[in-house]
């Protein structure tokens, strides 16, 4: 072998070797987002029941809420007790209220109370004892969709029929006021997933997936944002917000600023290959991911 292969070769150990090192003693060799990660480890799986097919979650008084749309679970909510691993069901299928049609979305608040919307022309809520209760919402078509958020004492939903966002007020709740955006300046819009941060609430559209719509809880006026990437949920987290894309997650402050990008596309317990759903929980301070069907907590 001539000297110049062997010296090559032992430098290209060497590089990465010591490459290899640099990658553990990051805070989460999972995810190769850069130097300048920090905060963000990966905490594992939690349980939940099979065949459930979560289309929603959300967290209150520190249980996960998840809602499932399978024949053989039913149309239900299911409440996840992450420390105990217990689970317990929440409805059934069918009209009115304490049943559900197909649920589309849920968001819970700081009083331990769960609020969910389906096919049904209205919103039910869970309290803190488990029991139902139920206001009016806007009358959907069997097609359409309804998603919901809660901000300070206000409920937000956004439907695509008509392309409306609606705000109610309470408890208990009434209508207040709404505001019709059926296109922007960059073309047809459809009011889709809705979270709110700060005193804002933002309105992805159903369309192009990477518009934002960013509102005041007066709905008087919005400005429009390009995130660049399609959205797929967004959860927020303290003065700061955790939108989930198919393969990676963006903290980003109240203007949507990107402050770190994490969880890097791939399979693997620290990376998101297929993101579907996101939720924080402030009472143990974890991101909870559904990624295909894996449930993935992650924390500091």
């Amino acid at each position: 072998m001539k000297k110049e292969t062997v010296f090559f070769t032992v430098v290209l150990f060497i590089a990465v070797l010591f490459s290899s090192c640099k990658e553990l003693t990051r805070d989460n060799p999972y995810d190769p987002a850069g130097s300048n990660y920090t905060g963000i480890t990966y905490k594992g799986e939690l349980w939940y029941p099979p065949g459930a097919e979560p289309g929603a979650i959300a967290h209150s008084n520190g249980f996960l809420y998840m809602a499932a749309n399978k024949e053989g679970i039913g149309d239900c909510v299911i409440k996840i007790d992450k420390q105990s691993g217990d689970t317990a069901v929440r409805g059934s299928q069918g009209t009115g209220t304490g049943s559900f049609t197909g649920i589309s979305d849920l968001c819970g608040d700081n009083a331990g109370r769960i609020y969910a919307v389906d096919t049904q022309n209205m919103v039910q809520i869970i309290n803190s004892t488990d029991s139902f209760t139920s206001f009016a919402a806007p009358e959907i078509t069997e097609t359409d969709r309804m998603h919901i958020e809660e901000l300070s004492g206000d409920i937000f939903i956004t439907s695509h029929t008509g392309g409306f966002i609606y705000k109610y007020s309470g408890p208990p709740y009434s209508f207040v006021d709404s505001l019709q955006i059926t296109f922007t300046a960059i073309g047809d819009f459809k009011p889709g997933k809705v979270f709110a941060s700060g005193q804002n609430i933002f309105v992805v559209n159903e369309i192009r997936k990477n518009e934002v719509l960013k509102l005041g809880t007066g709905l008087a006026s919005y400005n429009v944002i390009d995130f660049g990437v399609k959205i797929m949920d967004a959860a927020a987290q303290n003065e700061y917000i955790q939108v989930l894309c198919e393969g990676s997650v963006f903290k980003v402050d109240n203007n949507l600023n990107i402050e770190l990008k994490w969880g890097d596309f791939g399979a693997g317990p620290g990376r998101v290959l297929n993101g579907k759903l996101i939720s924080y929980n402030p009472a143990d301070a974890m991101v909870y991911i559904l990624d295909n069907d894996v449930l993935k907590i992650f924390g500091e």
